[in-house]
């Protein structure tokens, strides 16, 4: 397996800078889309070619955490606000390197519920020159589906689509790039940090009876999970399959149930210390991975689904593709 495309950055001083300006070839254009989510912070530089050609250029993400503590208050906490701000700093001196001709953010759960959310994207565009768009749960589920789906071989069926995000979980239905359903729930591994196990399945189970009912009526044959939880969850499936610790790429890795449901005991019978011992586990998401993993297993055993297929592709993805095939 292809390791990920990522480069992880603990936090903003540890951030590499690029000093060189990366020759753009001739008839091409680049863009940039910066997504940030209630747990990661990602930035995806892409370019399109005169042929139509759509190249991924560089992947950077760090776990700032934005939406710890602003479920419970309905407000963005000011450590997290700086940890972003920080971070996104950083991002400008790559976007001028790869000589971008358009920057564009979106902002998700946490930054939509947050009663100060407006004021948080204010000043980040008045510290950092980054003017964020907040979208929807049904947009960026789109986003999502859209992402994921140009790395896929074509298929003639409906495939459903999950993205366990911190703040919000997307599904959709999708066939040969025909939305049929998006769904947004507002479950997620930092909205839900403390429950117990059950008590995410019981609450996930309350709050998508409908959603996976308009899903299911699509009739959809094959589940696709994006998402850092997802990759997380994989990542510690396969080093139990393999006793290696493995990553996710873009190329899809299918795990079952059952590897699921052993994942989950493993990390439920672990005390936090045991949990970051695990091969394969990402030392960021142990405070998370429970949650993630009871939202991660209802939903498949919801939809009725015996696999999974894992990609790291997703909303950033989504946004760059819809940008580079537009006109300017």
């Amino acid at each position: 397996m292809k390791p990920s495309p990522y480069l992880e950055l603990p936090d903003a001083a540890d951030a590499s800078e690029q000093d060189s300006q990366v020759p753009l070839p001739e008839g091409a254009r680049r863009v940039a889309v910066i997504d940030l989510g209630s747990n990661s912070l990602r930035l995806l530089v892409s370019q399109v070619g005169g042929d139509g050609r759509i190249q991924v250029l560089n992947c950077v993400k760090s776990m700032v955490r934005l939406g710890e503590g602003a479920f419970e208050n309905q407000a963005l906490q000011p450590q997290a606000i700086e940890r972003t701000i920080s971070v996104l700093k950083t991002f400008a001196r790559p976007c001028r390197s790869y000589g971008v001709s358009k920057v564009v953010a979106v902002a998700t759960a946490s930054v939509r519920e947050a009663e100060n959310g407006k004021e948080f994207t204010e000043r980040v565009k008045a510290e950092t020159g980054i003017d964020f768009s907040v979208i929807s749960g049904p947009e960026e589920a789109r986003l999502i589906t859209m992402g994921v789906e140009a790395s896929l071989p074509r298929a003639d069926y409906p495939r459903a689509y999950m993205d366990i995000g911190g703040g919000s979980t997307e599904f959709s239905v999708s066939r040969e790039g025909e939305l049929l359903a998006a769904e947004s729930l507002r479950v997620g591994c930092v909205r839900l940090p403390k429950a117990k196990f059950r008590e995410v399945q019981d609450y996930v189970r309350d709050k998508s009876v409908m959603p996976f009912k308009r899903l299911l009526a699509k009739k959809p044959r094959e589940l696709i999970a994006s998402s850092g939880t997802a990759g997380a969850i994989a990542s510690l499936a396969l080093s139990m399959r393999t006793a290696e610790q493995t990553s996710v790429s873009s190329d899809t890795t299918v795990i079952t149930i059952d590897e699921v449901r052993a994942v989950v005991d493993k990390i439920c019978s672990s005390t936090a210390a045991e949990r970051a011992a695990l091969p394969g586990m990402n030392q960021k998401r142990v405070g998370v991975i429970i949650p993630g993993a009871a939202i991660f297993l209802t939903a498949m055993e919801e939809l009725g689904f015996n696999q999974i297929s894992i990609t790291d592709r997703g909303l950033r993805d989504g946004f760059s593709f819809s940008i580079l095939r537009q006109k300017d």
